[in-house]
């Protein structure tokens, strides 16, 4: 089913985005309660993937909602595409910049998770 949205509207907008960003949000939400269970266990790596999968959740949303405004204004006549444009790479990079970090986060706690075994390292 195609929505088409009013591209006038922010809202609008903003709400035929969600479905594509729904599995997406889906899986760090869960990733997140997952993480919460499994704190009792490993409370580092649980902190590493709770705040790198909370801040690419944040930032995916918040970055979403900035680029459908501003580009609604566009389309309103409100403003120009050639002045939102250096706003838009700045959300862009903001973007790319926390993901990158939420990646090496969940890389720290993917190998902090993992369990050393001593007596087999001492053996060899």
């Amino acid at each position: 089913m195609y929505f088409n949205a009013d591209p006038s509207s922010a809202w609008a907008q903003i709400a035929a985005r969600l479905p594509y960003m729904a599995p997406t949000l889906l899986v760090e939400v869960v990733g997140i309660v997952l993480a919460l269970v499994l704190a009792r266990r490993r409370v580092g790596p649980a902190l590493c993937v709770i705040l790198a999968l909370g801040a690419m959740l944040v930032v995916g949303v918040v970055c979403m909602l900035a680029r459908e405004t501003l580009v609604a204004g566009v389309y309103r006549g409100e403003r120009f595409f050639d002045d939102i444009r250096p706003i838009l790479i700045a959300i862009g990079v903001l973007e790319s910049l926390v993901h990158a970090g939420a990646i090496g986060l969940l890389v720290v706690a993917a190998l902090a998770w993992r369990r050393r075994n001593t007596h087999t390292a001492l053996a060899s």
